[in-house]
This record gives structure tokens, sequence and C-alpha cells, in this order.
């Protein structure tokens, strides 16, 4: 049975004081006027710069407010980061324009570990526990990665552009109320093994275990574990290979 969940945003609002210190739980994670500052100058100087110089700046900003920082790491322009010191980078890692790592105060950490690259766009919605990408792995543009439960990526993975990979769900029992006031549920960690090429516009449900060596057509709905070795299709997606 799914477990049902109250919504991050639902205790972001209902935490208690001020609308900084609100600010300070939910955006920043940290309640230390020191902290703050920093945020912000990196948000107000290194996230909007553009060209070389744009690149450097984050390269040396990032450190200074995040968790753990490889070499080498390049970071694209107007990226979005919420809970920096829950951002661990590895090396190498290569992060697109407009990316956002959306790390909530119940978020564990995103890791993206060595030679990860990430397209344009791409959202990143760690809720609850760990969002862990394995080396080598490539996020193409416009994609979306929940965590709320667990989300686990392999090694060398191929990410086709416009896939969602749902960490959880909301109900719609209650028909009196807006869909996000009511509960989230969870069917549990999704995990996706090494070596696994998934297409474009492909949807991953929460919960669902996928095999190494696997591969997801285009188009495909997944709502079902996927043996080792697979190919699969279609909405649900089957295997067919």
């Amino acid at each position: 049975m799914p477990e049902k969940i109250n919504g991050a945003i639902q205790n972001q609002l209902s935490h208690s004081g001020n609308p900084l210190k609100k600010y300070q739980y939910s955006v920043i994670g940290r309640s230390s006027i020191k902290d703050l500052i920093l945020y912000e100058m990196f948000t107000l100087f290194c996230i909007p710069a553009s060209g070389k110089a744009g690149v450097m700046l984050r390269r040396l900003g990032l450190p200074i407010v995040s968790a753990q920082i490889g070499k080498s790491v390049t970071i694209g322009r107007d990226n979005f980061i919420l809970q920096p010191h829950k951002l661990y980078l590895g090396n190498n890692v290569t992060v697109g324009d407009k990316v956002t790592f959306g790390i909530k105060p119940d978020g564990e950490r995103i890791v993206l570990s060595d030679n990860v690259s990430v397209g344009d766009r791409t959202i990143f919605n760690c809720t609850g526990a760990v969002v862990m990408i394995g080396k080598g792995t490539r996020i193409a543009n416009d994609c979306r990665l929940g965590s709320l439960k667990e989300l686990t990526v392999g090694s060398f993975c191929n990410i086709g552009q416009f896939t969602c990979i749902s960490g959880a769900s909301h109900t719609y029992s209650g028909l009196d109320k807006p869909i996000i006031q009511q509960s989230i549920i969870s069917k549990g960690p999704t995990i996706i093994e090494d070596n696994v090429r998934i297409g474009e516009h492909v949807t991953i449900l929460e919960g669902v275990h996928i095999g190494e060596n696997s591969t997801i057509a285009d188009y495909s709905l997944v709502n079902k574990d996927v043996p080792p070795h697979s190919l699969v299709a279609g909405t649900p997606a089957q295997v067919c290979g």
C-alpha cells in the first residue's frame, strides 16, 4: 500500500517564524545571517553571469555555499539551487543552463557522480530521500527527476530529453480540495541500474526497478519493474525484446 505523506510545500508554509526565517528555512536551509548573505551574493552575481567569466565565477562561488564540488566542474547560467549545502558534485560534472536543483527542507541530498552531464532546463525535485546519479550518466535537456523515497540512477545511463522520472503523486480522493492540498502517495524508491538507455518523452513512475543494460523506447510509460537486458515499449510499457 502506498504511503501518504503531507507535501513539502505545505510543510514549508506551516513552518514557524517570520517571513525571513521561513525563507531561510525553505530556500537556504540554514539560519545564520552569514549563510544568507553568501547565498544571496552567489545568486545575484554568479548565477546570471554569462560567458567564460560566468563559468569561472560559479566554479569559484559554488564551493562556498554547497556541500562538495569536485574538480573541473562546469555550471551553466541562470540555474536555481535550493538548500545548496545538500548538493554534491563530483569531478568533471557538466550542468547546462536553467537547471533546477530543488532540494526541499525534508530532502536528503542530490549527488551527481564523476563525469555526469545534465542538459538545459532539467529539474531535480528532491522532496525526501537522496537523488543519486551514477558516474558517466548523461541526462538530456528538459528532463524532470523526482525523489521522495529515493531515486538511484546507475552508472553510464543515457536519459533522453523530456523524460520524467516521478518521485510521487498526489491523491485525488477529496474532490473539494485543490490537488496541491492533498496528500502525496509514494510507492517506494525508484532504482535504475547501470547502462540503461532511456528514450525521449519517457515517463517512469515511482517505485519502479529497471534492471541493467535495458532499453526504454521513446514515449513509453513505465509503471512496473523491468528485468535486466530487456527492451520495453508502449503505454504502459511491455517487454518486447
